[in-house]
């Protein structure tokens, strides 16, 4: 459209409108990802995903595991979390921050609501053998 109201609709492109797509192509790239990037950090938010100890109790958000990580969540979403014990380690319960809160606390696996970036961690008990 650009090209039509300047005068260089041709079929053959020179130099001249070679260089015009191109700045045009730029700047349409540019404010795409700026619109894009203001939106994604309006529309989600951060959380922090610790455990007590990472190598005996995982987070598992979804299918993957989320232990010692920050992941971006959809604002004002619920997600389904689980904890993952390994070993003779058993789940204690859940603590959290910020923006984020839980169905309930003592379950290994239950739905974390995400209003605000926060914090979630597991903590565990060990059993005796």
């Amino acid at each position: 459209i650009l090209l039509l109201y300047t005068g260089f609709e041709g079929i053959s492109f020179d130099t001249q409108q070679r260089v015009m797509i191109a700045t045009f192509d730029f700047i349409m790239a540019y404010l795409y990802a700026t619109i894009l990037g203001s939106l994604y950090k309006r529309y989600t938010r951060v959380i922090e995903f610790s455990s007590q100890d990472p190598e005996l109790l995982r987070i598992i958000l979804g299918r993957r595991d989320v232990t010692g990580k920050t992941r971006t969540v959809a604002a004002n979403s619920s997600v389904k979390v689980r904890a993952s014990p390994l070993g003779n380690a058993a789940f204690k319960e859940w603590s959290y921050s910020g923006g984020v809160t839980l169905e309930d606390s003592k379950s290994f696996e239950t739905v974390m609501r995400v209003a605000g970036d926060g914090m979630l961690k597991a903590s565990l008990s060990l059993m005796q053998v």
